[in-house]
């Protein structure tokens, strides 16, 4: 099975690769469609400067590129399925490729390990007058008495669900500050490199980062291309294996997010660990210990 799959790869770029050629030869300029949404500020920036950045260094060799972003509205799972076709969009970052209409077979998946393994830890936004309550919580089943607050089409409900934690839906990132303030649950988990940007992007606040407190979960973020244009992909996968190995990727990561690494490494903190189900318990547990061996000296894991 391993030596079929490594063999449609080889089949996929050397394909690629003449047809790279031969855009190269004529100065055809390539052009990446990128659909942007459904990522909160902080996120969003740092892809959009991570994906120049991988088309401007491989610019010498795969000649010029523009980069359109997409206006059309529409949403996560209508682009996605924009994407399989190649008409409207050709690019996007993503954590996952499930869900109806959707087909692993017909994208290619570029893994981005692009965050330093923080892309699945999430800090907690609590109403101010809660603090007590999340100081109590001591152990994982402290915390499953707690209710998340999360947008309905959000990859992280299946894992929440998954461990059996108490999960309330909304339409929305911007619905979920009024329904915390109105007690329809007791947190909402983002992103840690993500959260301050989202309340400095709220003009008023009723909900604040509990800091003693973060969630970790597997969830890795892949640049997707269209199986129908292998030039793309072929672009990308060059671009991201030239900034990672000479170390640009790190210096842009530090750019963008230093400022949160900083408060991440104030104190030490309590840990939620929760299962992707989507892994196998070796791979969870595999996961898990390059998590903590990389920031384990600042957490305390509950049981």
């Amino acid at each position: 099975m391993r030596a079929t799959i490594d063999r449609r790869i080889f089949q996929f770029f050397a394909t690629a690769t003449i047809l790279v050629n031969s855009l190269t030869a004529t100065g055809a300029e390539l052009i990446f469609k990128r659909y942007d949404q459904g990522w909160t500020p902080a996120i969003r920036q740092y892809q959009t400067d991570l994906l120049d950045l991988m088309l401007a260094r491989t610019e010498p060799q795969f000649g010029p590129y523009k980069i359109e972003v997409s206006t059309r509205p529409m949403g996560t799972k209508r682009a996605r399925m924009a994407l399989q076709s190649g008409n409207d969009i050709n690019v996007m970052f993503a954590t996952g490729w499930v869900g109806w209409g959707l087909d692993v077979n017909r994208v290619f998946a570029i893994d981005m390990p692009a965050l330093n393994n923080l892309q699945g830890l999430r800090r907690l936004l609590i109403r101010p007058t809660d603090k007590a309550r999340f100081d109590a919580v001591n152990s994982a089943q402290d915390f499953l008495q707690l209710r998340v607050g999360s947008g309905a089409t959000w990859l992280d409900n299946a894992i929440l669900l998954a461990n059996h934690v108490p999960l309330i839906e909304a339409q929305g990132l911007e619905n979920l500050q009024p329904m915390l303030h109105k007690n329809r649950f007791d947190y909402v988990a983002l992103g840690a490199l993500e959260v301050d940007s989202v309340l400095a992007a709220t003009p008023v606040n009723t909900w604040e980062i509990y800091e003693n407190l973060l969630i970790f979960y597997q969830l890795s973020m892949q640049l997707y291309a269209p199986k129908t244009q292998p030039e793309i992909a072929e672009r990308l996968q060059a671009g991201f294996t030239m900034v990672k190995n000479n170390g640009e990727l790190d210096a842009l990561f530090n750019r963008h997010f230093a400022a949160t690494i900083s408060t991440l490494q104030a104190h030490k903190r309590r840990l939620v660990v929760l299962k992707n189900p989507d892994l196998t318990d070796s791979d969870n547990a595999k996961i898990v210990a390059e998590f903590i061996a990389g920031y384990g000296a600042l957490l305390k894991p509950l049981e």
